[in-house]
Order: C-alpha cells, then structure tokens, then sequence
C-alpha cells in the first residue's frame, strides 16, 4: 500500500511537471541531483536506481505506469552517465543491464545500447552478455526468443546502430514523448489475433496471451502482445495477397507477414522463416 501511494504520488508529480520540450518529467531536478553526488556516493545512487526499477516491476498496475516508469529509469542512468562520465561505472554496482532487460519499448532499447556497450568497454563487466541483452532487443521487437542461438549473436550484434546524432537522454526523452503521445491512442479496427510463439522450437511452452495486429486512432498499424503497450510498425507490402510489415526502428530487418488467409509469419532479413503463428 505505501508503494501504491509513492507510485501515484511520482505520476501525480509528474502530470504537474513541465519544461520547454512539453514533457512531463522534472528534468532538472534529476540533473541537480546527480550534479550534487561525488563518487563516493555513485554505490548509493546505483542502489537508488535499482530499488526504484525492482519495485515498478513488481508493483505498478498497468503497463502505462510501468512503460512510463522503466523509461523514467533509463533517463536517469543516461543523465547519470552524460553529468559524471566513465567514472560512473568505478562503482562495485552498476545495474544498466537489468534496467535494459526490464524496459518492453523497443525504441529505447535502441536509444539505451551505447551505454551498455560504453560500460563493456570500460569495465567490462556487462551482465551475460552478449544473450542477455539481444533476448532484450528480439523480445521487445518482435516477441522472439534468441536464447541457445549463439551463432548468429555476432551477426546481430553489428547489425544494431542507434541513432548517433543524438545524446543518450536526448534520444530517450525523444522516446518517452512518443510513448505517452501512443499510450493515449483508441483502438480503431482489429487486423488479427494470433497465438504468441516466442521459440522456433516446439519445445518450448508458448507464453500467455495474444499477439495482435490493430489499427489505432491515429490510423497507424501497431502490434501487441498480451495486451500491454502498443508498438509501431511501418507496412512495407499491401497487395491482395500479403500485408507485410516490420516493427518500427527494426534493427535487423525481420518482418512480418499475413496473408490472405488470415496466417502470419515472422522471417529474418534472409527471409527465413522464424515463427508461423496459429490464430486465435
């Protein structure tokens, strides 16, 4: 109950908190924070970050809380790194990887990756990586499982190039704008319901709820899985045979496909197939 109340009482602040951008974000306190920390106190703020990222995962209500609350995270790390640079990463704690694996937006997962990268090279202690962090980027993306795929790890890993004219927080309050914009979309038309299917091998129990395909207010495609944030794409094929599609921002040029059938199909940038889906 009293997480309930620090909950509502962040989003409350946050809905009264403003700048020149439009976000609603106190963005300036959370620099005169950092500003104020010496390096003694890196071990705290670490830690600070970490309880507040394990209790909006444990405890926020709805996924608009915790999308908007994991990206709240992410900035403050970006921030963290751009106001006291490589030393940061000195401290016995750093949790950039589990703040990565715990955000569901595929964008900022994008936005994030130089920094964990950044963190490799100086410390070189990055949390199960390279698997953890592309089960990061192919889940968020496409709902897709690369966990025991070790062979193309190298090839994925060169594939991902995050926007480079940007600064980490710039680019992920850029993305946090376009998440709140999507969160206060309406569902226009329902394209399609599948089964999700997150292994290529039958093995595996397939994870609950639906994979869907929908068209919202702003008349944009969108895809979700078990009924939690929207995610863009953009449609790279209409015909009366195939309506293809890829997510937004895709790093690795897979793609879906439905045909006329009402059958999707997910396939690599070889256009190999990864997933048929069975519907709903």
């Amino acid at each position: 109950m009293k997480y309930c109340l620090y909950i509502f009482g962040l989003l409350l602040l946050l809905s009264n908190c403003s700048n020149k951008k439009g976000i609603d974000l106190p963005l300036e306190e959370y620099k005169n924070e950092i500003k104020a920390l010496n390096s003694k106190d890196y071990h705290t703020y670490w830690e600070q970050l970490r309880n507040f990222d394990q209790k909006v995962v444990i405890e926020a209500k709805n996924y608009k809380a915790y999308d908007s609350l994991t990206l709240v995270t992410l900035i403050k790390s970006a921030l963290f790194y751009e106001l006291k640079g490589d030393s940061i990463f000195k401290a016995p704690n750093t949790y950039n990887e589990i703040f990565f694996i715990h955000n569901h937006i595929p964008k900022s997962n994008l936005d994030f990756w130089p920094l964990l990268i950044k963190q490799k090279e100086i410390k070189d202690d990055v949390l199960m990586f390279p698997s953890y962090q592309l089960e990061g980027i192919t889940s968020s993306f496409y709902d897709y499982s690369v966990f025991g795929q070790d062979s193309i790890y190298e090839h994925l890993l060169s594939q991902i190039k995050p926007d480079s004219d940007k600064k980490l927080s710039e680019a992920l309050i850029d993305t946090y704008l376009e998440t709140k914009r999507i969160q206060k979309l309406s569902i226009k038309e329902e394209i399609g319901a599948w089964h999700r299917k997150r292994f290529k091998s039958e093995a595996y129990e397939p994870p609950k709820g639906n994979f869907e395909l929908l068209k919202l207010s702003d008349n944009g495609y969108y895809i979700r899985f078990n009924k939690t944030g929207f995610k863009p794409v953009n449609i790279i094929e209409n015909n009366t045979k195939d309506f293809a599609f890829r997510p937004k921002y895709d790093p690795f040029g897979w793609y879906f496909v439905l045909d006329n059938n009402g059958d999707l199909r997910l396939y690599n940038e070889k256009d190999d197939l990864l997933i048929a889906y069975t519907k709903v």
